[in-house]
């Protein structure tokens, strides 16, 4: 048990909050603001988490902070989201954190740290065997930063989080990012959402996670995944029955994709959560998700709105929704434009082509 979890969240906030105070009081003497938070976290040995989230400390506040964290042996968790830190802050941040390695899980959501400062965290937190938790959402991080985080998770046995969403990881930041994650086991959440990884990079991703049965969540939020990328998600997803959450909305999946996941979703007994909306999924793979949803016993999200979802489909939810009064669930009947009746058309004569094709090259039985 980690030592946040032995105290109150309202100890830790007030340790959190003088530890802030300390350094506000002290920017223009950074010697004496270092001091002072020594002190505090001495006096307060079994408080193990910081969270200094949304207290715009800056890079000055970091250098005071950073100093105290050389000698730090009890904090094991902190968060720094959204405190205007850059690259500066991670130079001081760095060099503290690989001295002791005592902090295992790390959130640095919403700051501007970029390729660079992404590099010299990788650089704190590479020889930290036991990490836990990586939250880099929204930091400015492309595919040059991803070789150097790549190689920092490389190994990371207890690895239990990471979260690299809204940045600017495309598939070859992705494609290096997939082979460091072979041989860890106990990813519980994945988060790349709002990342152009395409279907290359979820190829390389998923290819990482075949070996991960602890996974729980999976975050792919508009990734420009289409049906290629689905294969890859559901050959990925075939062992992994712990799954509860998955958010997949803003893709081009399409309905084929959403059929062959309603059945896989009958071996995840505990799935809770499902967002599949705007994929471009049709009235056969609304009924089938419908179908096995209406199977579990844990539900409580399902968030099918703006697919090409039809009259019986419609008709299903709508029954679902009676039986199960407490399911958040979202869906709309959608109704295409003269294009897109054209497009789905098209497709529907295409597939007809191929199938026809197909059974013509089939060897012809002999008398």
């Amino acid at each position: 048990m980690d030592n946040y979890e032995v105290l109150t969240k309202g100890e830790c906030n007030k340790l959190s909050k003088a530890i802030l105070e300390a350094i506000r009081s002290n920017l223009k003497d950074p010697k004496a603001g270092t001091q002072a938070v020594k002190d505090l976290i001495a006096k307060n040995p079994k408080v193990g988490r910081l969270d200094l989230k949304k207290t715009v400390i800056t890079d000055k506040g970091m250098a005071i902070l950073s100093g105290a964290l050389r000698t730090n042996k009890t904090i094991n968790s902190i968060d720094l989201s959204r405190n205007q830190l850059s690259k500066e802050s991670m130079e001081t941040f760095a060099a503290a954190i690989v001295i002791k390695q005592a902090i295992l899980k790390y959130s640095l959501n919403l700051n501007n740290l970029g390729d660079d400062g992404v590099k010299l965290f990788a650089d704190g937190i590479k020889e930290i065997k036991r990490l836990k938790e990586i939250q880099l959402n929204c930091v400015g991080l492309t595919d040059a930063g991803m070789q150097s985080l790549g190689e920092a998770i490389v190994g990371k046995l207890f690895l239990t989080r990471l979260d690299l969403s809204s940045n600017a990881i495309t598939e070859e930041g992705a494609k290096i990012l997939g082979p460091c994650l072979k041989g860890i086991s106990s990813i519980e959440e994945l988060k790349i959402s709002f990342n152009p990884i395409k279907n290359e990079g979820v190829a390389a991703l998923c290819e990482g996670l075949e070996g991960d049965k602890a996974l729980r969540l999976l975050s792919m939020v508009r990734c420009e995944i289409g049906p290629e990328g689905g294969v890859s998600l559901l050959k990925m997803l075939e062992n992994k029955e712990g799954i509860e959450e998955m958010y997949l909305r803003e893709n081009l999946l399409e309905t084929e994709f959403g059929v062959l996941l309603a059945e896989t979703l009958k071996k995840f007994p505990k799935i809770s959560k499902l967002d599949l909306s705007k994929n471009l999924l049709e009235d056969e793979a609304g009924k089938a998700i419908v179908g096995t949803m209406n199977e579990k016993d844990y539900v409580t999200e399902l968030d099918l709105r703006d697919n090409h979802i039809g009259e019986e489909a419609t008709a299903l939810f709508e029954q679902l929704k009676q039986r199960q009064p407490f399911l958040w669930i979202q869906y709309n009947k959608y109704v295409p434009t003269e294009e897109e009746l054209k497009l789905m058309e098209e497709k529907r004569i295409a597939k007809e082509k191929e199938a026809k094709k197909a059974l013509k090259a089939q060897p012809k039985k002999k008398k």
